[in-house]
């Protein structure tokens, strides 16, 4: 669901952020930074992949919790925190955005000993599909994989 990003000379969060159509504050949340200025060229951040009309984006409102929000789009709580890089569910701001799997969108989470034909078998689904809707798959435990129903 990332992309790694090494920072470059001259790049700023903002920089980033408009160039990628992705807000400051969620590049932030992601990478567990406090602030852009903790930005060094060299260093890795992550950036989430396009994944066009497989999700929809919520803004969180007061009052949402977690776990409301995957019950009124019937996936689960797990998956928003990896999809969204949340790590304490408890915390969710009003205003917040969340991208949410559509409802013909299922979401696998790798194991340790997956292989992409694994996956594709165990989702009885082609390679060609699991590539086509997941630009990068490392295969590395806990990325997740999207594809359609």
């Amino acid at each position: 669901m990332y992309v790694d990003y090494v920072i470059q000379n001259g790049d700023t969060l903002e920089s980033i952020a408009l160039a990628t159509n992705i807000p400051m504050y969620q590049l932030l949340s992601i990478n567990g930074l406090e602030d852009a200025l903790t930005l060094m060229p060299g260093n890795t951040i992550k950036i989430p992949n396009n994944y066009g009309n497989l999700f929809v984006k919520y803004t969180v409102q007061k009052g949402d919790s977690l776990s409301s929000i995957a019950k009124e789009y019937q996936t689960t709580i797990k998956i928003l925190e990896e999809l969204n890089g949340l790590e304490n569910s408890n915390f969710l701001y009003e205003g917040e955005q969340l991208l949410i799997p559509r409802e013909d969108v299922g979401i696998y989470i790798t194991k340790e000993a997956d292989t992409l034909e694994s996956v594709a078998q165990n989702l009885n689904k082609p390679i060609s599909e699991l590539t086509q809707y997941n630009k990068r798959i490392y295969l590395l435990p806990s990325q997740l994989i999207a594809y359609k129903k």
